[in-house]
């Protein structure tokens, strides 16, 4: 039952990874830069980590799904 928990956990993580990157996206294309949503939306998914539900770092995972350095998504979220 425990093992069952934490397949639900993790696929909860992900959902929710997925929704952050939908969010960011969306708000890139409508703005067509940085904006504050944007920023907030990379501030959640470093915080929460959410990044390790897909297996990666926080520098692949900007690398790899945010299409950023890791240096510009901590300056983003600096700035903001």
């Amino acid at each position: 039952m425990g093992n069952k928990a934490t397949i639900t956990s993790k696929l909860e993580d992900a959902v929710e990874l997925g929704t952050w990157i939908g969010r960011k996206q969306a708000f890139s294309l409508i703005a067509g830069r940085c904006s504050a949503a944007d920023a907030e939306c990379i501030r959640q998914m470093r915080t929460k980590r959410s990044y390790r539900a897909v297996g990666l770092n926080w520098d692949k995972f900007c690398r790899e799904r945010l299409g950023i350095s890791r240096a510009t998504a901590d300056l983003i979220v600096r700035r903001f």
